[in-house]
């Protein structure tokens, strides 16, 4: 089975280990922050989550390719295999965008159904609505595999939903405070020229929910998926 052998001698260059390895960290992260203080916490498992599904993704199309004898773009082998991408051609390990990764690997599978379902028992060609939605989410959220590494510079309307604190008026804060009846955690901050207050409410990562729900149902239906894509297509490789 390809997942007790080294890396660099698995059938898709190790690309689904080094996934699963990702998601592991990404669970145990996630069970471990329950009740903590850790800021931002939801950034790092976004990420993580993220990196495996691409992962997930490329070992798929590896496989594929591998298992078929499927030429990469242009006749080249595939020590650095490149994919057409509309009109462009893009290595695949410069490759990060996941809604090009997935258009990519249902347009292959759906080509090669034939040949690929007569491997197994699964029909591989059936893609369920929930996992493009999904994906969706993700592209729409962080295309380029750097929302989550880095702050947006000169990007803040998109950036501020990564944080802990949000800015809010004292007024919204006391609205919420007497319809909820519920006790919020604030930092008030004035400042000594103008008086000035500035109010930031402690949200904990709360507009990341969708994306982060998002990524964490792609990331747990990809691992399946690929496992079964492994043993099926891949013959266990």
């Amino acid at each position: 089975m390809y997942e007790f052998k080294p890396i660099h001698q698995h059938y898709d260059d190790g690309l689904g280990a080094t996934g699963e390895a990702f998601k592991e960290a990404a669970d145990r992260l996630s069970e471990s922050i329950n009740g903590s203080r850790f800021l931002h916490a939801k950034i790092p498992i976004c990420y993580l989550y993220r990196h495996a599904i691409e992962l997930y993704l490329k070992s798929m199309i590896v496989v594929v390719h591998r298992r078929l004898y499927l030429p990469w773009t242009e006749g080249k082998d595939d020590a650095r295999p490149r994919l057409k991408i509309g009109d462009e051609l893009r290595y695949l390990d410069r490759l990060h965008n996941i809604g090009d990764l997935y258009v990519y690997l249902k347009h292959l599978i759906h080509e090669q159904k034939d040949r690929i379902n007569a491997l197994g028992n699964t029909d591989w060609d059936s893609f369920p609505q929930e996992l493009d939605t999904w994906i969706e989410t993700i592209q729409s959220g962080d295309a380029t595999s750097t929302f989550f590494r880095y702050p947006t510079l000169g990007k803040i309307s998109k950036d501020h939903i990564k944080s802990d604190f949000q800015e809010n008026s004292v007024e919204e804060i006391l609205e919420r405070v007497r319809l909820t009846g519920k006790p919020m955690k604030v930092y008030v901050e004035e400042e000594e020229k103008d008086g000035q207050t500035k109010i930031y409410e402690y949200v904990d990562g709360a507009r990341l929910e969708e994306l982060k729900a998002a990524l964490t149902k792609t990331a747990d239906f990809l691992s399946g998926a690929h496992f079964g894509f492994r043993m099926e297509v891949a013959g266990g490789r």
